[in-house]
């Protein structure tokens, strides 16, 4: 049978134990699943070549990124969870959708790739001057003694959310101690998560997966070079309150509750204090290693919420 069938990437839905309605992410701008198989080769008796090649072990990782980003943190959060399944909780949820040949095929013509159980973690949270804000998340599956730790339906629907438009957030305000970052050309947030995964008994899939460490770092990139003295010195400095940058909805005014408020804080370090150019403004950049300070996680987000002072 020819090839005919064009699948994209669609939404992820989660819907795992502890959650009271299915929470859908829209607007994926990419989504992988890999599965990141161990083979073993091995030679024998001076042979040149292996005569055997045996799979030693599956450990799927999916990721994805996505424009959506109330959705996103609403489902997922910033500090990684853990997720379970159950008979009416089907855990994550990854659609790919049918095209035809104008545009998203209708009907139950589509696959999904189901993850009962496993670690969700995110990877980056970024913004550019004038550009959109993106998250990525990994998704890290496990094995429930039963089912593969990925299992792919095809035939079905697509969720009923999927088709509605979230809109797309961009840079606005920061402050670090409650003092303005002005001349900003993008912000990033690198989550550095750390996974454990561990099998036993020579089975192919890890039974246990858990989050090790996330050592989440800011980086703020800008044409203002007096940063270095607005905001430190090579001296460092602790940020406690009022650090925060601001996802503002586009065309939308500050007085909606459809903004994202980001929060941090930890250690202010320089990253680079001057980088001159002869064809464009120079250029200051620096870091925040954030840390928990015994109450809130280093990163945390306030959706759904106005920008008004």
């Amino acid at each position: 049978m020819p090839w005919s069938r064009d699948f994209r990437a669609g939404t992820i839905q989660k819907n795992a134990v502890g959650d009271v309605s299915a929470l859908t992410v829209r607007s994926l701008v990419n989504v992988q699943i890999r599965a990141n198989s161990e083979v073993r080769k091995d030679q024998a008796s001076g042979s040149l070549y292996a005569d055997t090649a045996t799979l030693d072990a599956t450990k799927p990782v999916a990721s994805f990124t996505t424009f959506d980003i109330p959705g996103a943190i609403s489902a997922f959060g910033l500090t990684g969870t853990c997720f379970t399944s159950d008979v009416t909780h089907p855990g994550i949820t990854i659609y790919s959708q049918k095209q035809d040949c104008a545009g998203i095929a209708s009907g139950s013509v589509h696959d999904s790739y189901q993850i009962r159980q496993g670690v969700i973690v995110p990877r980056t949270l970024t913004v550019e001057h004038r550009g959109n804000a993106q998250i990525s998340y990994d998704i890290y599956a496990s094995y429930d003694g039963t089912n593969a730790p990925v299992v792919r339906n095809s035939s079905v629907a697509l969720p009923a959310a999927a088709s509605t438009a979230v809109g797309r957030w961009t840079m606005d305000a920061m402050l670090l101690a409650n003092v303005a970052v002005e001349g900003k050309r993008s912000i990033q947030i690198d989550f550095n998560p750390t996974i454990a995964q561990e099998g036993a008994d020579s089975e192919q899939y890890d039974r246990v997966t858990s989050i090790g460490s996330i050592m989440p770092r800011l980086t703020a990139n800008g044409v203002d070079t007096s940063w270095f003295v607005t905001h430190g010195s090579l001296n460092g400095k602790q940020l406690t309150s009022n650090n925060n940058f601001y996802l503002k909805k586009r065309d939308v005014s500050a007085a909606s509750s459809v903004h994202v408020i980001v929060s941090f804080q930890g250690l202010l370090s320089w990253d680079t204090i001057f980088d001159g150019m002869i064809a464009s403004p120079s250029q200051s950049s620096l870091a925040v290693d954030c840390i928990w300070d015994g109450t809130n996680a280093p990163v945390y987000a306030t959706v759904n919420t106005d920008l008004l002072p």
